[in-house]
């Protein structure tokens, strides 16, 4: 990616929408990442830009908020965002009910860039 395609990646990533999560995720974190990391200190979900969703993995169709499955439903792609009680940052695409993630709490500032 060259220096205007990696701007404009990074602009649309960090000019989407934030939230944060009101508890533990019901999706997206095993205990290989939990051991790596460390149990999340920060946990945020942030909608993946449209022109670049296609692009990120999900493992699965549950909603990190609810738990329960967005096939068939109104959704969003989305990243979970964790930061470990070790300090570091990871990014896990998700799906997430659309009522889900706007019931979550705005987080002020830019979303994580992946890559």
């Amino acid at each position: 990616m060259g220096d205007e395609g990696r701007e404009g990646w990074d602009r649309a990533w960090r000019g989407g929408p934030q939230r944060g999560l009101p508890g533990p995720p019901e999706v997206g974190v095993d205990g290989d990442l939990l051991r790596r990391f460390g149990e999340p200190t920060s946990v945020t979900v942030s909608e993946d830009p449209p022109e670049f969703a296609d692009r990120v993995w999900r493992a699965s169709e549950r909603c990190p908020v609810c738990g329960r499955t967005t096939a068939g439903s109104a959704r969003v792609a989305a990243s979970l965002n964790l930061t470990g009680a070790r300090g570091r940052c990871v990014g896990v695409g998700v799906w997430v009910h659309r009522a889900c993630f706007e019931a979550c709490p705005v987080v002020e500032g830019p979303a994580p860039v992946p890559w």
